[in-house]
């Protein structure tokens, strides 16, 4: 569990001991149920196990599993509507490349061919990633 623990203090910009406190502020709160979602589908580990090794109860696990998988559906909404943006509106020669992670996403655009220019790559939340990349495209056309 440790690991996953790290991992996900580390994605979000907290601590581990943050994550397993008791402060409530939002991005500690996400940052717990982005662990109570990795650790149900990670582990064979039970709601009232997993709420045992953080302190909480079975049903708040419960709960913080659903609202973690919403905000992954709500992020891969979002970088969907940025990619769909750049494929409308990006001039020929140019790809777009996604690497989504937890909380955020790299964004680079490349020359197709790869070898003028270099890439450009930036790393946003991903409720950011359509005005992000919409930025990102002028910058590099210019």
């Amino acid at each position: 569990m440790r690991n996953f623990v790290v991992e996900i203090a580390d994605a979000y910009g907290v601590t581990a001991e943050e994550i397993l406190g008791d402060d409530r502020t939002r991005n500690l709160v996400a940052a717990r149920q982005e662990l109570m979602l990795v650790l149900s589908e990670e582990t064979e580990l039970s709601m009232l196990e997993i709420g045992g090794l953080i302190n909480r109860h079975r049903t708040t696990v419960i709960q913080g599993i659903k609202s973690a998988r919403r905000r992954r559906e709500r992020r891969t909404r979002q970088i969907g509507a940025a990619v769909e943006w750049f494929i409308a509106n990006a001039p020929d020669g140019l790809a777009i490349i996604v690497k989504k992670r937890m909380g955020e996403v790299d964004i680079s655009i490349v020359n197709e061919d790869r070898l003028e220019n270099g890439d450009w790559t930036i790393n946003v939340p991903a409720h950011k990633a359509e005005e992000r990349v919409r930025k990102l495209l002028e910058d590099v056309t210019k």
